[in-house]
């Protein structure tokens, strides 16, 4: 895979490394909660049944579809399993999907569209969170996106796709990122979701604007947050 274009772009490097100062900040004011990518099988089974518990909870999907309790599917063999983590309990969870030569993305696939600049595009899905967690706290989600931000820029990528609710839209927006939708809705996962691309490189000065300015993440709730605690950000 080939790295990030960089040539003739110090504007574009500066607003990534603005990103990663964020993201970190974002991961060390989520403490004690920690964010890390999952390797190993046991933990990466733990993130499957939760998928599993979730999609059952918010209606996507039925027992019979998953009848081994384990809510994964073929891209699941080499994705990248990102959990998050109150002490050694897993409370969160999601799924990056890197770029491969002839295989599309799950969004892709899903809406039957390219999503570009090809190959350059990681699909973000699969965002869970443990029912007990749920409620509107808005470290979970940051912290999970702040993490899947880590994980794409140590591979030399930037760009992220996957499907979203228009609530989730206007979260994402309420939060500083840039989102663009690629088309209209359609039934998802039993749901009305955009196919959606996020470049964080153009929406560094607003996230960097609003984490100086809101209270410490560790403290504070979001009330208003929808469906934060359920929302499967893409399948």
């Amino acid at each position: 895979m080939a790295p990030e274009p960089a040539a003739g772009e110090p504007e574009r490097e500066r607003r990534l490394a603005t990103v990663d100062r964020v993201c970190a900040l974002v991961l060390e004011r989520a403490a004690p909660l920690r964010f890390v990518e999952v390797a190993t099988p046991r933990r990466r089974r733990d993130l499957f049944e939760l998928r599993y518990r979730v999609s059952l909870e918010q209606g996507w999907a039925s027992p019979a579809e998953f009848p081994d309790g384990l809510e994964r599917d073929g891209y699941d063999d080499d994705a990248i399993q990102l959990g998050g983590f109150d002490g050694a309990r897993l409370i969160a969870g999601a799924r990056l999907v890197l770029p491969r030569e002839g295989r599309p993305l799950p969004t892709e696939s899903a809406f039957e569209l390219e999503v570009a600049p090809r190959l350059r595009v990681v699909d973000l899905g699969r965002l869970v969170v443990e029912r007990s967690y749920r409620g509107g706290s808005l470290p979970l989600l940051t912290g999970v996106l702040a993490c899947a931000w880590q994980a794409i820029r140590r591979r030399d990528l930037s760009r992220f796709c996957g499907a979203d609710t228009p609530a989730m839209i206007r979260l994402y927006r309420g939060l500083g990122f840039t989102v663009d939708v690629l088309a209209p809705a359609r039934t998802y996962w039993r749901e009305q979701r955009h196919p959606v691309t996020f470049d964080l490189a153009s929406s560094a000065e607003a996230l960097m604007k609003r984490l100086r300015t809101q209270p410490d993440q560790s403290t504070s709730r979001c009330r208003t947050t929808p469906r934060i605690g359920s929302a499967i950000v893409n399948a």
